[in-house]
């Protein structure tokens, strides 16, 4: 049995560190691009409104910083287990990488949901440190208040 994956590269403006944040299925937000690979590109608060549908099955995920003359270094490392707060680990401001992506879906009180992949960019040290997660609270807020009914 073949199993298909989609292929998606996710573009983050080039020294961006905390969460980022991609909320599917927007009437006014951004549509992704379509080459040999689905493109979204992260504005610079780290939260994107995509018209896209979020992609169900696999995915095989690159994810790279883009400085502002349009330059691409891709962003190797990924962490998907808990980085131990460790002398090493806290020490380790130089290593950059996507820690624990994850999906899901969150809704209010007015009955307004919403699809999401949240993952976080960082080095070791400021995600053990200097760290504070964005409240999805306000986010799905902002997108309910412009949400069609």
């Amino acid at each position: 049995m073949l199993i298909k994956s989609t292929n998606r590269r996710i573009i983050i403006p080039e020294g961006y560190k905390g969460d980022v944040y991609i909320f599917y299925s927007d009437p006014t937000g951004k549509p992704a691009t379509h080459h040999a690979s689905i493109t979204f590109r992260v504005p610079s608060d780290g939260i994107l409104f995509t018209t896209a549908p979020m992609v169900g099955g696999w995915t095989r995920d690159e994810y790279y910083f883009q400085n502002r003359n349009g330059t691409q270094r891709r962003i190797e490392n990924l962490w998907s287990t808990t980085v131990q707060r460790t002398p090493e680990n806290l020490a380790n401001d130089k290593d950059i990488g996507i820690f624990f992506p994850r999906s899901g879906t969150i809704g209010d009180s007015t009955g307004c949901t919403v699809k999401y992949e949240e993952f976080y960019v960082g080095t070791k040290a400021y995600l053990l440190s200097g760290y504070a997660e964005k409240d999805t609270n306000q986010i799905l807020r902002r997108r309910c208040r412009g949400a069609q009914p």
